[in-house]
């Protein structure tokens, strides 16, 4: 794939959520724990809830998380915070991204409407702990939570063009070749890795004859053959003949199945450790290219 066919097929994307953590540091406990206990500055600290088990706040945390694990699993690392996937994949993933912007954005107005509420049972529940002056606005509270999608283009080496001597404009595009190249080895390293963690877990449950596991043991392979598509950016024909035999390696099977034993346990376990091999050799091969 030349340098301007694959910049024009994939972009690159970074997401910033924030949000108030709900807690902070104590001073005066923290001196009185050191004072108690002869511990050293530094070596102790004191944090407090400023909202116990307010269920508006966790309910925001969890939902950031699950955004940012729905981001992640979707894209590759770049450089920085900035991560790459194929843009024929965007609009879909854009139209997700916005259903989990709204969805942030109400629980944040949840999290504002309840605020008076859960200050006056933290009062009572932190006791001489509550600090009035600790907690901020609810202004303040809405400006400190936000959620940000930046989008950029992958950068094409040839297109790059600046008013600089051919030598210098030489050198320069050779460094930046080299960081493209290696971001991009980095991103198929990843993507090979991912394989290689699913394959592996599996290969070490069902080695066991008698080992429990859980339906998500396979349910977690059936969710990465979906997504390994528009992961690999490059188009490598090495990951997909990985992502084509993982995708073999669980067709038509069943945890029922599986949990049965047997020969058929026996084989699956041997075939996905064995495509975990490979999936690590080609990681540690991208890897090394970087």
């Amino acid at each position: 794939m030349s340098d301007i066919t694959f910049a024009s097929s994939t972009m690159l994307l970074s997401l910033n959520i924030s949000i108030w953590s709900g807690n902070k540091l104590d001073k005066g406990e923290t001196a009185d724990v050191r004072s108690r206990t002869g511990a050293r500055q530094g070596a102790v600290r004191v944090h407090k809830s400023l909202l116990p088990d307010a269920q508006e706040l966790l309910d925001l945390k969890r939902h950031s998380t699950l955004v940012r694990e729905f981001f992640n699993a979707r894209t590759a690392p770049w450089a920085g915070d900035m991560r790459i996937m194929k843009s024929d994949a965007y609009l879909d993933f854009s139209q997700t991204l916005a259903d989990h912007r709204h969805t942030f954005n109400a629980l944040v107005d949840k999290l504002i409407a309840a605020y008076g509420l859960r200050v006056d049972e933290a009062r009572t529940r932190l006791g001489t702990m509550f600090d009035a002056h600790d907690y901020p606005s609810p202004t303040e509270i809405r400006r400190a939570h936000s959620f940000a999608i930046r989008v950029a283009p992958t950068p094409s080496v040839k297109d790059w063009r600046l008013d600089l001597n051919d030598q210098v404009m030489g050198d320069l595009r050779k460094d930046l070749e080299e960081q493209s190249n290696s971001a991009l080895h980095g991103a198929l390293a990843d993507v090979a890795a991912r394989i290689a963690d699913v394959a592996r877990k599996a290969h070490e449950r069902l080695s066991d004859p008698t080992g429990i596991f859980r339906d998500s043991l396979i349910g977690n392979i059936d969710e990465l053959v979906g997504l390994l598509p528009i992961l690999n950016v490059a188009n490598d024909p090495q990951l997909d003949d990985l992502a084509t035999n993982l995708r073999l390696s669980v067709f038509g099977v069943t945890p029922e199945v599986l949990r049965a034993g047997g020969q058929f346990r026996a084989d699956k376990a041997q075939e996905l450790g064995s495509l975990a091999a490979n999936a690590e050799a080609l990681a540690d091969m991208f890897g090394g290219a970087r």
